[in-house]
């Protein structure tokens, strides 16, 4: 019986080692029109004479990350109640008046945490990284939170930007093939699906209502919208790239398509999608 066993834990070490990854890549773009959201060090920039907010989506199924700015010399006053993240014209709160208490040993992000249907517990902007709680916490979110001058706020705010399994590619996807970003000598083929605004599957905005009064007698609205406008899926090693360095004997790979304006999933083995030849 032990060898049997230990015969079973064999074929299943190695058909792990087997496994084949693939990786689905989402790119995104401002919406047509609004011409101040500009692409910067790799960051979505909207800037005006008093904010600044910048944008970052990478990890997996994307995470609408932000950081507000604020350009004055007086307060600046967030009121999150009023506020929105609207995905596909469906929109959901920032802010909720209640106690959320978080059990023993669940996955969470320290921050705001929303249990919506678009929210996945345990994922941050930092990939890899959650929080383990140890113990049963209560906490009662900030409806409103004051931007001093020249400084910043990073709202632990995350959505997640793609709520399905894994993207269905249409009859309109296109095939190429390309040198491997890891095996330069090689092949490998790349499926793509593009869109535009009209025909895209996500479309998610940033909607904030500020004042300059904690009062708050009268506000200001910004509003940030984007789009999926293209999805790649690729072999996972093509994706990953060469080793650039090893650092306690983990290999870092150069990803020379990880950006912070995309968001990705990784898809193991039946996972993968099967496309026609």
């Amino acid at each position: 019986m032990k060898k049997v066993l230990l015969l079973l834990s064999f074929i299943s070490l190695i058909l792990s080692g087997c496994t084949k990854y693939s990786i689905q890549i989402f790119d995104t773009l401002p919406k047509e029109g609004f011409s101040d959201i500009k692409l910067k060090n790799d960051y979505y920039e909207y800037e005006s004479d008093t904010l600044k907010i910048l944008y970052e989506f990478w990890t997996t199924r994307g995470v609408m990350a932000f950081s507000i700015f604020n350009k004055t010399d007086k307060p600046i006053y967030i009121d999150w109640k009023k506020s929105s993240f609207i995905y596909n014209s469906k929109k959901f709160n920032y802010w909720n008046d209640e106690q959320t208490t978080i059990s023993v040993g669940a996955s969470y992000q320290t921050g705001y945490y929303y249990n919506g249907p678009l929210i996945l517990p345990g994922f941050t902007i930092y990939e890899g990284l959650s929080t383990e709680v140890s113990k049963a916490k209560t906490k009662k979110p900030e409806r409103v939170t004051i931007i001093p001058p020249q400084s910043y706020v990073y709202p632990d705010i995350n959505f997640s930007l793609f709520d399905d399994f894994k993207y269905k590619f249409g009859n309109r996807t296109i095939s190429v093939v390309t040198n491997r970003n890891d095996k330069p000598a090689k092949k490998t083929t790349e499926h793509i699906e593009e869109f535009d605004y009209k025909s895209t599957p996500v479309r998610f905005r940033n909607f904030l209502a500020f004042s300059f009064s904690e009062e708050q007698p009268s506000f200001f609205f910004i509003e940030n919208e984007f789009y999926v406008n293209s999805v790649k899926e690729m072999e996972y090693k093509h994706f990953r790239g060469k080793v650039v360095k090893t650092v306690n004997g983990v290999r870092i790979y150069s990803k020379p398509l990880k950006s912070k304006h995309r968001f990705y999933i990784k898809l193991k083995g039946i996972e993968r999608t099967r496309f026609k030849k």
